[in-house]
């Protein structure tokens, strides 16, 4: 007896179906209740990559525990990316493999900072960021 009434609603339950079929257009009204989930998937999905590409365009340091040690490093001390290309032409200039080092030893900042250089203000403000007002 119940299969029969089970077939019973489920015969009317496709009956309401077809009235509401794609060909009718009436399902069309409702086209967001489906888009706006798979919207939202896709952005949820593609997150991740999109964070991080702002944060590569824009400079600042990946905290991520696979970050490199400068980069870790320039975001405990709060350096802008202005800085870190400061530094990272410091290490250039110097001969350093890893900009990293510039952190530990201050004597190539220290060359800059009192050199002729146009950006001696800029290394000088650097290497008070870094060290402080140690005198050299």
């Amino acid at each position: 007896m119940h299969l029969i009434t089970l077939f019973m609603q489920f015969d009317k339950i496709q009956h309401n179906l077809n009235g509401y079929s794609i060909r009718s257009g009436q399902l069309m009204h409702y086209w967001y209740l489906v888009a706006i989930p798979i919207i939202f998937l896709v952005i949820w999905k593609y997150l991740p990559q999109i964070e991080k590409q702002v944060k590569h365009a824009s400079g600042i340091a990946d905290d991520s525990p696979n970050a490199s040690i400068f980069d870790q490093l320039c975001r405990l001390h709060h350096v802008n990316r202005h800085e870190r290309k400061l530094i990272q032409n410091v290490a250039m200039m110097n001969k350093v493999a890893d900009p990293a080092r510039i952190f530990i030893d201050n004597r190539p900042l220290a060359k800059l900072k009192g050199s002729g250089v146009h950006e001696n203000k800029e290394y000088a403000a650097l290497y008070r960021k870094l060290y402080g007002d140690v005198s050299v």
